[in-house]
């Protein structure tokens, strides 16, 4: 479900059913709609509410102290690992469900517009995976794309959308929404 920051809650649609399995219809305000079992439907919206709500929290809070002391190493860490200008210089391989409630998909497509802005895009590739939540990712996907960044290091050669199969619950050529959401 892609939800963005002040969106409301998604709305739920009757159930229909369709070869003996009930469904439900979800529609977010985006007009970007999703199939799932009525349990899978309940859990969604669950988790959108409690997100939500830890969201709210957190802002009363972060709002409440202006200035933050972050300890040196973790402070290091970002300095020198992170970049947030799209200058990649080694191959990334990112990999993100469809369905994620904290962070949406449509923040792929922000990252590979600064990559490609930074005229770097040959060393991204953003594969996605059909689960439901954050990071919910089976154990041979995770192989598969450690196999996939190691071999694109190792020899230079990168991934290509027949590596990450749906067989395994891989969604080939999926295009994530602009970010920010419309």
């Amino acid at each position: 479900m892609l939800l963005n920051h002040g969106e409301s809650r998604p709305k739920i649609f009757p159930p229909t059913s369709h070869a003996g399995f009930n469904r439900t219809l979800l529609r977010t305000p985006a007009n970007q709609s999703f199939t799932k079992s009525n349990a899978q439907a309940e859990v969604l919206l669950r988790q959108f509410h409690d997100f939500t709500k830890v969201t709210v929290e957190l802002r009363i809070h972060l709002h409440r102290r202006r200035s933050y002391s972050v300890e040196p190493v973790p402070r290091n860490y970002v300095r020198h690992n992170a970049d947030f200008s799209g200058k990649i210089k080694n191959p990334v391989l990112t990999m993100h469900t469809v369905i994620d409630p904290l962070v949406v998909v449509a923040n792929g497509s922000a990252y590979a517009e600064t990559i490609a802005a930074a005229g770097r895009n040959g060393l991204l590739f953003q594969v996605y995976t059909n689960g439901n939540g954050h990071c919910a990712f089976t154990g041979p996907q995770l192989l598969t794309a450690v196999n996939a960044i190691d071999n694109w290091v190792r020899t230079g050669v990168r991934p290509t959308d027949a590596q990450f199969p749906a067989a395994a619950g891989f969604v080939p050529g999926f295009v994530p929404p602009p970010f920010p959401q419309p």
